[in-house]
């Protein structure tokens, strides 16, 4: 039964991309980050992790609209040394509102680790970069 469901579905993506009607989405996230975080020693290996996770943990929850072909926004997360998340807004949206909205509900969901305990300070701006390219493949 799943090689049956495997076959159909292959078909319908092969249907898709002679029609040329089949879209590939790419995702990309980096990150800005805008703290007093000081890159010297281990500390900053501690939060370049840290940093890393959070995107990544972000993507897991975002859902970008299917109507988006291309976009970039920059996410600025307030996180506190709990790993709550005190604010959230976009410091550069994109010119996509429904792109914007599934950011910002992805950054919303996602569970935050604490800051690391080298972190000097009681919370953290991260300013995160995500972008999303989506192309038709035709012949």
């Amino acid at each position: 039964m799943k090689n049956f469901k495997c076959s159909v579905i292959i078909a319908i993506i092969a249907a898709f991309a002679i029609c040329g009607l089949y879209t590939q989405s790419t995702c990309f996230a980096s990150d800005n980050t805008n703290s007093n975080y000081q890159q010297t020693s281990d500390k900053n290996l501690d939060m370049e992790q840290y940093v890393r996770l959070t995107r990544k943990r972000i993507k897991m929850n975002w859902y970008p609209p299917t109507s988006s072909f291309e976009n970039t926004a920059t996410i600025s997360l307030t996180v506190n040394r709990e790993g709550k998340l005190v604010d959230c807004h976009l410091s550069i949206p994109s010119k996509d509102e429904g792109f914007n909205n599934s950011l910002i509900e992805a950054a919303k969901k996602t569970t935050y680790s604490p800051l690391p305990k080298e972190f000097p300070g009681n919370s953290a701006v991260l300013d995160l970069d995500f972008s999303m390219q989506r192309r038709t493949i035709s012949k």
